[in-house]
């Protein structure tokens, strides 16, 4: 076996990064400041922990 990396193997220059990014700094480093369950699922005020920015997510609830 040999060390070298597979040529079929995909490459890592082009990671997509997943989540939230702050609109205004591109931080991804948010707390949660208000959570509330609503029918259609969770809705969650968000602060970004750089620029203190306000972010609005809702999310489904699944299964």
């Amino acid at each position: 076996m040999s060390d070298k990396p597979d040529d079929d193997a995909p490459e890592d220059d082009a990671e997509e990064q997943l989540g939230l990014e702050c609109p205004k700094c591109g931080c991804c480093d948010f707390r949660a400041y208000y959570t509330r369950r609503q029918a259609k699922g969770i809705r969650r005020v968000k602060i970004c922990r750089h620029c203190g920015r306000r972010i609005t997510t809702t999310e489904r609830i699944v299964g």
